[in-house]
This record gives structure tokens, sequence and C-alpha cells, in this order.
């Protein structure tokens, strides 16, 4: 492949992988919530200073997710777009991709890069958050770009000072993001390879360094300054933010052991995370060489901070997924090689044997239907060959055998795969997916009602698919005694919130699936 497609050819991968169908995975994660719902009120003309959720400040993250989320519902027009809410995820998911080849290439050359580079956009944990309207994404492209620009001010002769000023724009912009993640991990990476090269530790110290710390400060103080000005607000942003750096460091809500990554990290990179350890046994071999000396610097010093914070989160692993798919992509181009070796069998046995497992996936789907469940004939069909045709060609296809068109058989399925879960699998999986079906139903009714009460489940997504504020209720009875004229009442009744709709009076529209009842009801 010349290398001026490459480029091309992971812009369409990662639009087939990130762009379809995002409004299909219905928006319930409330992390997810606290990001849009303060969005959509700064949309709408609130306070952009000082983002609220549910009427409360909402201070214990850095508001930039929240003004790009914002900024994509003003341009757009509309606040109640799942799709515009999360296509500046699945853009930052794109250019953190595009980055690691662009970076990559310089670190192990354009073909390991490449690959590296599909591993990255084909992991769970990419998919899963450039699909999201979530920070972690965000978060993951400025972390990797500070990175890459620091290693080119500390590997070039040449043009250091505008790569020091760069990597004080992207730490800064990541530090807004979610937090000193976008800082630490760089400069740890940067400090681990300075000790180990000579030319890197003389220039960490220079001016451009200290420059770009200058260019972090004025990005990052402003903010900081401006919500602990004295006003009313200063103690409750002194308290929000005080106690989100006590929760990163100390809380004990999400505390996990030291090595809690160690098996996460791999389960996050699925289908790719089992190659993990033999990459990075592969390329410590290589250390030698300078990008791949940075690569383990990169990964290790990461990979240490991370399992050092007392709180640990799967998430939090997406910040490890560039250098590591990068060390896997070094592995998996030894399964371009004609020379034998382990390293050459291993790449080629793994790729068989998930070319395997994804066709018996789609043949599972193809005879699921049949099995007398009640499950949907159509989506099951098709999702069951689209996943067993590019995986049953590439293991079966006398011209597709080589390294290189099975691995884009591999890359096929991928996208194949989210397509399936997208329109066949949540749907079927997932009962929540009736909440946006409803919310549209109803919004006619809802839209003109002075007030709607909900009682229930998931009030916070119906907030957002309607477009409009709820006031909470404790049961039916007493939001029922509160409606005046044309008001509504929504309830809202799962198998984790049980609840009885009353006999009277019946309601004006009704949705099940499953366990999941929706119930409208209106005031005359």
């Amino acid at each position: 492949m010349k290398a001026t497609a490459r480029p091309w050819v992971l812009l369409g991968l990662c639009a087939a992988l990130f762009l379809p169908a995002l409004a299909t995975l219905p928006m319930t994660d409330y992390k997810e919530l606290r990001v849009v719902l303060p969005a959509r009120e700064m949309a709408a003309g609130g306070d952009w200073l000082m983002p609220r959720f549910q009427g409360e400040l909402r201070l214990r993250k850095p508001p930039l997710m929240y003004w790009i989320v914002a900024s994509a519902f003003g341009l757009a027009r509309s606040t109640d777009s799942a799709t515009v809410a999360r296509l500046p995820s699945a853009l930052m998911g794109t250019a953190a991709i595009l980055a690691l080849y662009a970076g990559g290439a310089g670190l192990i050359g354009r073909r390991r890069a490449l690959l590296g580079a599909c591993v990255a956009a084909t992991s769970f944990l990419v998919l899963r958050h450039a699909r999201v309207a979530q920070a972690d994404m965000a978060l993951c492209l400025f972390t990797l770009l500070a990175v890459l620009c620091g290693y080119g001010a500390l590997s070039s002769g040449g043009g250091g000072i505008r790569r020091w000023l760069g990597f004080g724009v992207c730490a800064g912009l990541g530090f807004m993001t979610k937090g000193p993640a976008a800082l630490a991990l760089p400069v740890a990476a940067l400090a681990a390879f300075a000790a180990v090269d000579r030319g890197g530790r003389r220039r960490l110290f220079g001016l451009g360094a200290l420059l770009s710390l200058l260019v972090f400060a004025a990005i990052v103080v402003p903010w900081y300054l401006l919500v602990l000005h004295p006003t009313a607000a200063q103690s409750a942003a002194q308290t929000a933010i005080h106690n989100e750096l006590r929760e990163t460091f100390e809380g004990t809500d999400h505390a996990q052991p030291f090595f809690f990554y160690l098996h996460q990290l791999p389960a996050g990179m699925l289908p790719w995370g089992l190659l993990l350890p033999f990459a990075v046994a592969s390329v410590w071999r290589a250390r030698h060489h300078r990008g791949a000396r940075f690569l383990l610097c990169w990964f290790a010093t990461s990979f240490v901070i991370l399992s050092l914070v007392r709180n640990k989160q799967l998430h939090y692993a997406l910040l490890l997924v560039p250098p590591a798919a990068l060390i896997t992509g070094d592995l998996l181009a030894h399964g371009w090689l004609a020379a034998r070796s382990w390293r050459r069998a291993l790449c080629r046995g793994y790729l068989a044997g998930l070319l395997a497992l994804v066709l018996l996936a789609g043949v599972a789907c193809l005879l699921a239907p049949f099995l007398g469940r009640g499950w949907p004939v159509a989506p099951l069909v098709a999702a069951g060959v689209a996943l067993a045709a590019p995986a049953g060609m590439g293991l079966a296809w006398p011209g597709l055998r080589a390294f290189p068109a099975r691995f884009a058989a591999a890359l096929l399925a991928m996208v194949a795969a989210v397509y399936a879960n997208a329109y066949a699998f949540t749907p079927l999986y997932d009962a929540r997916s009736l909440l946006p079906v409803f919310a549209g139903a109803a919004r006619p009714a809802t839209s003109p009602a002075p007030r709607v009460f909900a009682v229930g489940s998931n009030l916070t997504a119906l907030q957002f698919y309607l477009d409009r504020p709820l006031a909470p209720a404790t049961n039916f009875a007493s939001a029922w005694a509160q409606c005046g004229a044309r008001d509504a009442v929504l309830l809202v009744s799962d198998r984790k919130h049980p609840l009885e709709a009353p006999a009277d009076p019946p309601p004006a529209l009704e949705m099940r699936q499953r366990d999941l009842r929706c119930l409208l009801y209106l005031k005359r």
C-alpha cells in the first residue's frame, strides 16, 4: 500500500467504525448525561463558566467537554440529538487514530504504525468511547498529542520550540477536559525517556520546556481563577474541585488493587489485547532503537502512574491504548515477514483464530432466529451474513490467505460487528432502546404541558430525549395530586425499580419492551 493512501484508509476505517448509528445506542449512561445535559443548558443560553447538572453546580471536572458539546449543539441548532452530542467524540477518536499513525511512523516505521493505528481503532475501549459523549476520548487525544509533541521536541535538532509550544497547548486542553492526567502522563514519559537518552536529557530542561509550562498555565489558570473568584458560588466551587482531586488520589469509590490494569487493559483492547504481553516482550528486544525505547518509556510510566492511583476504572485504561496499540502493531508486523520465527507464527495463528471466532459468531446469528425463541429474523440474519462473509473469505479463499489480506478481512469483520451491535444486538438485549421511541411518541403531549412529573427509573435519559425539565416525584399518587390542568406524569418501571401502574386514570400512552414499561398520563 502506498504511504500516501494509508491516512485515507485509516480515515475510511474510522468513519465506518465511529459514525454509524450514533443515535441507536440509548443515551442512558449517567456519565454521558452528566456531560450532555449541562452542555445543552449552555447551548440554550445558560452559564458557560459555571456548568450545572440537574440544577446543581457541576465543577468536579473542568468544562472543556461541556463547551465542545454545547458548541456542537449550537452549530447544529439542535439540543435533543444524540448524534450531534456524540459526533465530537467520533471526530476526536478519528483525529487520535490519525495522530497515532503519524506519530508512530516516526517511532517504529510506517507499516508498524499503520497496524498499530488499526489495532487502536478496532479495540473495545476506543470503539466504546469514540461513540459516546464523554470526556475520555478527548482526554486521550490531547494526552496523545502532548506526548508526541514532547517526543518531537526532545528528538528534534530544530523546530523544538514549536513542538514545546504544541506540548503546552495539548496538555492544557487535556487538563481542561478531565484534569491532571493530561500533564502527568506526558511529563512522566518524557522524563523517563530523557533519563535514558543523552540528547533528550539536555532538551528537557531548556527554554522550550519552560515556555510549554507557561502556555499550559495560560490555558488552565484563567478558568480556575474565575470560578474561585469571591462570589456566592466560591465556596461550592472550592468544595467541588477539592473533592474531585481528593477522590482521584485518595478516594475509595473505585478502589482496586495495584494489578488491576494487568488484566483490565488486555480486556479493554480486545480483540487484540491477548497479544499485548508478547508484544511488550518483542519490543523490549528492540530497545536499542530510539523510537522503541521511547515507546517502552511511555507505556511503562503511564501504566505505573495509573496503577498507583487508588481509584481505578476500565475507562482510565483508554490512556494506555495508544502506546499499547503501537507495541501490538510492532508485533503484528512480524506476521508480514517471510522469515520464520515464533512471532510470525504467533501473529498468523492469532489472526486465523480471530477470524474463526468471528465466523462462528456469524453462523450463530444466522441460526438464532430459527431456535424458536421469537428473535427477529431479518436483523440477525443480516448480522450473521455481515460477520461470516469477511471471516469465511479470509479463512477459505485461496487468494486471501496472505497475512495482509487476512488482516483486512479482520478489520471488515470489526466494522460488521459495530453495525450488528447497533442495528441488531442493542435493540435485542437493551430494553432501554425503547426510551427514545417512547419519548418521540410522548413529545406532542408533553411539549405544551406546563409541568411534567416523572416517577421511576431512567428519568435523566427521558429528560434528554424530551428536551425539557422533569419534576421528579416519589410515587404516582403524589405526582398526580400535584398535577394541574394539562400537566403530565411519566411513569417508568423496570426490573430494578418495579412500579405498579394505577388502574385509574388510564394512560394516554403505554409502551413495553421486556421488563421496561413506559406510561404517560395527562391531567385533563
